[in-house]
């Protein structure tokens, strides 16, 4: 689960494109989703997600805005 969500951070070093890391937050949290033990920050990406909130914002959040440091600090790199 670390690993992949590593790979997350890697897309967005290697400047992939924010749909395309968009599209693997939302593979990593229904892939993960029963593993995940911050469900609430899980549960509320989700609902941004289907909320259709800017995918832009979304992932730059998870990157590496305050509202899911909990959820990252889950994953040590």
């Amino acid at each position: 689960m670390n690993s992949a969500f590593q790979q997350i951070l890697d897309a967005w070093n290697d400047n992939e494109s924010p749909s395309e890391i968009y599209h693997m937050i939302l593979d990593f949290i229904t892939t993960y989703k029963d593993e995940i033990k911050n469900q609430d920050l899980a549960n509320d990406i989700l609902k941004r997600m289907e909320d259709n909130d800017s995918t832009n914002d979304i992932v730059e959040d998870v990157i590496y805005g305050d509202v899911y440091e909990d959820l990252r600090n889950e994953f040590p790199r």
